[in-house]
């Protein structure tokens, strides 16, 4: 069975919340899988409060200290508070990395560098919330043959608090950045290769014996691809960006993931 997780990103309203959670919770129970859904922070407990068993609320960011002059931040302490059990940290579009209408320029003082993200996930651990843990590379990057060793710099922080704190299980999320939500999917032959050189990697830096490491692939994904990247050795599940919220993309996915095929 693979692993999905829908990120909304800054989408949403109560209304479609209500239509989308509850549609996760129905296409779950009619394949046999659970998925989880990280929500704009206003919607968190809004989502926890549909008591929807199939459906995991995460959160999308948050900041490493507990508490302080910091406004506009959460921390992983208030995250637990509400109930939330897993969160995305290192996401391309908080790491000032983003393809779309905002100058990039202008998020440079608030991006995050793999040293925050490294702190974020240590927060995270301390209190017992999973950590997804996005890379990716920018096409530049890609085009000049650089996509392992930007991946190798983004995690090396990571695994230096994997070691440090004997962490038994590591999740990944591989999404290249010129692949997010704009329709320009990474081909299965390379998404198979980057999720496969992040296990290795990850498992080479640490003993491989003590760490179990997740990798999941997203950039475009959509039910029309879904099942060829899970089709893929080293693609354990998808982080979907803009088909969280189409039902039908949806309902294809939580199938895919199932491993069932409904006639």
């Amino acid at each position: 069975m693979k692993r999905v997780i829908f990120n909304w990103k800054m989408n949403g309203n109560k209304n479609l919340l209500n239509e989308m959670i509850h549609h996760y919770q129905k296409q779950g129970e009619k394949y046999g899988v659970s998925c989880s859904a990280c929500l704009p922070s206003v919607y968190l407990t809004t989502g926890m409060d549909m008591n929807c068993s199939n459906v995991h609320i995460g959160a999308q960011d948050v900041f490493w200290l507990n508490s302080g002059a910091y406004t506009g931040s959460i921390s992983a302490e208030m995250l637990k508070d509400v109930g939330v059990t897993l969160c995305l940290i290192g996401h391309s579009e908080r790491r000032g990395r983003i393809s779309g209408d905002v100058d990039p320029n202008i998020l440079e003082a608030n991006q995050d560098s793999s040293e925050t993200v490294a702190l974020k996930y240590h927060a995270l651990l301390e209190r017992s919330i999973e950590a997804i843990i996005c890379v990716g590379e920018t096409a530049e990057e890609n085009r000049s043959g650089n996509t392992e060793r930007v991946l190798e710099d983004q995690l090396a922080s990571i695994i230096e608090v994997v070691v440090n704190n004997s962490v038994s299980k590591v999740t990944v999320a591989y999404e290249p950045v010129w692949a997010i939500g704009t329709g320009n999917t990474c081909s299965v032959e390379d998404a198979e290769l980057r999720c496969a050189f992040i296990n290795h990697l990850i498992k080479e830096r640490v003993a491989k014996n003590q760490v179990q490491v997740e990798v999941l692939y997203g950039g475009s994904v959509s039910g029309s691809n879904v099942r060829e990247y899970f089709a893929q050795k080293s693609i354990d599940g998808v982080l979907v960006g803009g088909a969280s919220f189409k039902p039908e993309d949806v309902t294809v996915i939580l199938e895919a993931a199932s491993g069932c095929v409904v006639k």
